[in-house]
């Protein structure tokens, strides 16, 4: 994987195709990805609503609507967009909708549907987001998630250390899609004692190996400010 996350690639390889097909583009698309772009996923959702509205690209305002719904954790809604995205006739779109959905289903324990929805995105896409497809339906045919085929080591990427436990609660809840999406799963929280006897909440994800294989997952996927640190 290159050194961006895997939605950054998404969001701009399409803003650029959709640059491309006409010298007029619609305004209501443009905007819709620079919102998302900046993290504002309520209002990309409103104007890649509107480009639906408009009938503009509607086939690439229904995958940015998936996105963020699934950044919003209303992931039924998600599913939804994406379904239809998945029945473009652009390649691209179709790759991507469905690699969505093979996320969704692998995050589900639906290791079936998963596989089917990474082979068609393998099929359609092409580069690195080929290779990623082609590896989570390897994972998703032998019956595991993505993320138990990274490691059991004995490294994690630690994303905050909190005194209140409904303060680590929250940390991990707006962690979730950016690690489903790197193929971290679900963030724990671990109990620790500092030197002096103060408990602190971690916020921790993902089980390496090794100091450099936990770097360069957290490197490659530009995930939130994290450190690498040693499983207690």
């Amino acid at each position: 994987m290159l050194p961006i996350t895997f939605l950054r690639i998404i969001t701009t390889t399409l803003f650029f195709m959709l640059i491309g097909c006409s010298n007029n583009s619609p305004k209501a698309m443009e905007r819709s990805l620079q919102e998302y772009n900046q993290g504002q996923w309520s209002i990309s959702a409103m104007w890649a609503t509107k480009a639906l509205e408009n009938k503009d690209n509607q086939d690439e305002a229904a995958y940015i609507l998936g996105l963020c719904e699934f950044r919003m954790q209303h992931v039924t809604k998600a599913k939804g967009w994406f379904e239809q995205a998945a029945k473009s006739e652009n390649e691209t779109v179709r790759g991507r909708a469905s690699a969505m959905l093979g996320i969704i289903a692998s995050n589900d324990g639906d290791y079936v549907t998963a596989a089917l929805a990474f082979e068609q995105a393998t099929d359609d896409l092409e580069g690195i987001d080929k290779t990623k497809a082609s590896s989570r339906s390897a994972a998703a045919k032998a019956g595991t998630s993505f993320a138990s085929t990274i490691s059991n080591g004995g490294y994690t990427l630690q994303f905050g250390a909190y005194q209140n436990l409904e303060n680590a609660k929250h940390a991990a809840e707006k962690l979730g899609s950016d690690l489903r999406l790197a193929g971290l799963g679900s963030p724990s929280i671990v109990e620790e004692k500092s030197a002096v006897g103060k408990v602190l909440f971690m916020v921790q994800a993902g089980s390496f190996d090794s100091r450099g294989a936990a770097s360069r997952c957290r490197n490659r996927n530009a995930l939130p400010q994290c450190i690498v640190t040693a499983v207690q």
